[in-house]
């Protein structure tokens, strides 16, 4: 009975001493959503490096956040009245086994400051899903203002709490 009760003691001094040593794994603060948010596998931007009456010179960049097995078609879509002089309207990378940066430099010349966006479209997938990005670059203008849509319908009771008004898919009830 000794051996046993002192072989107990020490499995439960061990067990004690391995989870006092134990980190549990960090948990990201979402706030009071119990929600994940999945990070997009790639970012996609634009930077501006001269703006001026005639000409734009800019930088795409691509990052691909981790591995991506699919390649990835980018099309560089120009406004009416720009022509490029630097850069490539479209290319493909070719799948990654690690996380890495494009940069695509990029140089439009045109009479006048175009009205419209230069856009870099990004797309790639397979059968697992895929990836689709259209980021304008808008040359110095502001960005168009988001509007919402109006709820106008009965509030929404789910489990007995009040979800707010409905918002019709009709726009004929707009």
């Amino acid at each position: 009975m000794k051996r046993l009760t002192a072989v107990l003691v020490v499995l439960i001094l061990s067990s004690l001493a391995s989870s006092s040593c134990a980190k549990p794994s960090p948990v990201p603060d979402s706030g009071s959503s119990a929600t994940a948010r999945l990070q997009s596998p790639i970012t996609v931007t634009w930077e501006q490096l001269e703006l001026s009456a005639s000409k734009v010179r800019l930088m795409a960049h691509i990052k691909r956040v981790g591995p991506m097995n699919v390649p990835l078609a980018v099309r560089i879509e120009l406004p009416p009245g720009a022509r490029m002089t630097i850069g490539k309207t479209s290319f493909e990378l070719s799948p990654n086994a690690a996380a890495d940066e494009v940069f695509e430099p990029v140089e439009l010349a045109y009479g006048q400051l175009p009205m419209h966006d230069l856009v870099l479209h990004v797309t790639g997938g397979g059968a697992g899903g895929g990836v689709s990005y259209a980021v304008p670059y808008r040359f110095g203008r502001t960005a168009p203002e988001q509007v919402a849509p109006k709820a106008h319908g009965p509030s929404q009771i789910i489990n007995g709490r009040d979800m707010g008004k409905a918002i019709s898919l009709d726009p004929k009830q707009e």
